[in-house]
């Protein structure tokens, strides 16, 4: 599970590298991807407080582009680029514990989460107590 922290008013980009049972890239090709932030466990996908989609090559917040390099990947790479622009960032309550989730729909219509974590903005207050 994992942990992402973002000071309030930052970008953020967070790379998604997916490996399948073998520990080999996950082919995204004809695949969808979906990522979902959550105030609540109980919180369902229509809840999401911020979603984001890349289905089948369409992106629409999750991207093969690296928005800090402009480098390009392939699907087959299995990594996808999760910017957190500071205007999301704002939208969300600083010092709370959001869940957030990775889901794939393969090919074969089977759904998979290949990643789950918290992310939380951090406040000024706290990004002071965390340079200490």
């Amino acid at each position: 599970m994992a942990t992402i922290q973002i000071p309030l008013g930052d970008d953020k980009v967070i790379v998604h590298r997916f490996m399948d049972e073998v520990g080999a890239p996950y082919n995204l090709t004809g695949a969808s991807v979906y990522w979902r932030l959550k105030a609540d466990r109980q919180d369902t996908d229509a809840n999401a407080v911020l979603t984001k989609t890349w289905l089948a090559g369409v992106e629409s917040g999750l991207s093969l582009t690296n928005p800090e390099t402009a480098a390009v990947l392939t699907a087959a790479d299995g990594i996808l680029y999760n910017r957190i622009t500071p205007v999301q960032g704002t939208a969300l309550t600083a010092d709370k514990q959001y869940l957030y989730d990775v889901k794939i729909t393969d090919t074969l219509g089977f759904v998979r989460t290949l990643e789950s974590g918290t992310l939380t903005v951090m406040s000024a207050s706290e990004q002071a107590e965390a340079s200490f």
